[in-house]
């Protein structure tokens, strides 16, 4: 069926693969796993930074906020910037701001 749909429907492939596995394998193969804040800061440094791709309605800000604050970082220690058109200019600002003040 897939062989048949990729061949006459190759833009509906994809969501296609993904429900079959979903309902061959089970949706642990197909959900994205949470995400682990701590382990993710453990993991990065000061020239290791977090950047966070995200997909269309998916916004870690909150979550962001409250592990900044649990980190005892508040205020305007957290620069939070949504990477858009024309925002590279802004980000670096703030990368460089962030490298000398020692801040987020």
């Amino acid at each position: 069926r897939l062989l048949v749909l990729g061949t006459l429907r190759p833009d509906k492939l994809l969501p296609a693969m993904g429900a079959f596995v979903e309902q061959v394998l089970g949706p642990r193969f197909t959900d994205p796993p949470p995400l682990d804040l701590a382990a993710a800061f453990a993991e990065s440094g000061p020239t290791t930074p977090l950047l966070f791709v995200l997909s269309p309605g998916t916004d870690p800000t909150a979550t962001l906020l409250g592990f900044a604050e649990s980190r005892g970082v508040s205020g305007g220690k957290l620069q939070v910037i949504s990477m858009g058109q024309g925002q590279g200019p802004k980000a670096a600002a703030l990368i460089e701001d962030a490298r000398g003040l020692g801040t987020w």
